[in-house]
């Protein structure tokens, strides 16, 4: 196991981690040695504790960000393992215990869980929920390279302006002031943005599409 990236503060779970490793737990499953917030274990047994000790090896990497540097302690590790004998279940080097062997270099090429795939559903306008915070006209105008956005009331009362020169900074000062309060909307908003702004800059006629 490879710890790395930055560790968390208070809590300091990487090096709660290293330190369930080197040092174990007390009598009341207080991880000994660690500096973190309230390291105490509820949902596991002392006897789990000692298995993990036994069977992981734990390589400090904490503070290392660095992809390359990562990928190269994995391709090591993996050198490694493959000139290591096979470890049983309760960690001891030998065919002593009743649980199956499991070679290292097995565990390190082993495939990734499945993950589902979703299909997307179609939906209707009808189908789609109106925002109570109320509807948004974008209106690019292209001689001041400037997006103009009129938010509405569904009394078709003008709330307020929003402008700016790109669609990024209109949409998220919207989502941070909260004027959407709908995360289709939001998403409608932000797409209709990005599309006056690409017209903007291809020179082309934009008309806002339905929701």
């Amino acid at each position: 196991m490879i710890v790395a990236g930055k560790d968390t503060e208070g809590h300091k779970s990487g090096k709660t981690m290293l330190a369930l490793w080197e040092n174990g737990v007390d009598k009341n499953m207080r991880v000994i040695g660690s500096e973190g917030r309230r390291p105490i274990l509820k949902n596991i047994s002392r006897a789990e504790v000692d298995k993990f000790r036994k069977q992981i090896r734990i390589e400090d990497m904490i503070g290392c960000e660095d992809t390359r540097s990562l990928a190269n302690k994995i391709s090591e590790l993996s050198r490694q393992a493959v000139m290591q004998p096979a470890v049983s279940g309760c960690g001891c080097h030998s065919t002593c215990c009743d649980t199956t062997t499991i070679s290292l270099p097995a565990v390190i090429r082993a495939k990734p869980a499945a993950v589902p795939t979703v299909k997307a559903k179609k939906y209707t306008k009808s189908s789609i929920k109106l925002d109570k915070a109320g509807y948004f006209v974008i209106l690019p105008q292209k001689d001041k390279v400037n997006i103009l956005v009129e938010h509405y009331s569904y009394d078709n009362k003008l709330i307020r302006k929003i402008e700016g020169k790109n669609s990024r900074d209109i949409y998220l000062t919207i989502v941070s002031n909260k004027w959407v309060t709908e995360l289709g909307h939001a998403a409608y908003l932000g797409k209709e943005l990005s599309r006056a702004e690409l017209s903007m800059k291809k020179g082309e006629r934009f008309v806002q599409d339905g929701a």
